[in-house]
């Protein structure tokens, strides 16, 4: 299994970063009286948005990382959970988008599944 590259930044930026908890629960609406609600599933996969800071250097390691390693995001990898730190099986679920912020930095923003 691939692993996060050591050359990229391990967290996220703080202001960018969003968790998202799976929904377990399939919700049935009724022409009269209260929806029903149950359980669909034990456990989901959790959505996250994240952004870094990365210079053209690490930008060139995400990508080859992205590209080749991940087949365009299509394989799944080892990262450390940025808010509890237990190492899980990620998977991107959007390319990388990149936003200037100094001339040789840029706003790197993407998201990733964090796989059951």
């Amino acid at each position: 299994m691939a692993v996060w590259p050591l050359e990229l930044p391990a967290l996220p930026l703080h202001d960018g970063y969003q968790e998202q908890a799976p929904d377990v629960t399939v919700r049935t609406e009724f022409d009269a009286g209260p929806a029903q609600v149950r359980r669909r599933a034990s456990t989901g996969v959790r959505q996250f948005s994240l952004q870094f800071i990365l210079d053209n250097d690490e930008i060139a390691v995400l990508e080859a990382f992205y590209y080749n390693t991940l087949e365009g995001g299509a394989l799944a990898f080892d990262y450390a959970h940025p808010r509890t730190g237990v190492t899980g099986e990620f998977r991107f679920l959007s390319p990388p988008s990149y936003q200037p912020v100094t001339p040789e930095d840029y706003r790197v923003a993407f998201q990733l599944e964090l796989l059951p």
